[in-house]
């Protein structure tokens, strides 16, 4: 499956301009190296618009982490967030597709 839907936005979240990427949704994103975090730069599509966002996985700890993609300032706008909102995420060959479901 290609989507996902992150709904456990908090107001932690929504102050980092923040998503976190639960364990049951990583798949759709970069692996998870264990012991090695890492920065991605991937690319967002959110009502036509693509946005730079970075994604952020891992942790030096050697425990499964959450991963977490850092909202530009523009688009975390656009998103309008909220606590508890559902934000949909599309992976296609080359982009992530963003709606707000």
């Amino acid at each position: 499956m290609n989507t996902i839907i992150v709904s456990t936005i908090t107001e932690i979240d929504i102050k980092k301009h923040q998503l976190r990427i639960l364990k049951s949704n990583k798949y759709l994103f970069p692996n998870e190296i264990i012991g090695n975090p890492k920065t991605y730069e991937l690319n967002f599509q959110f009502k036509g618009v693509i946005y730079t966002c970075c994604y952020r996985i891992g942790s030096n700890d050697g425990r499964s982490r959450s991963g977490f993609i850092k909202l530009t300032p523009e688009l975390f706008l656009a998103l309008d967030l909220e606590p508890l909102k559902h934000i949909r995420i599309t992976k296609t060959e080359k982009i992530y597709e963003l709606d707000i479901s």
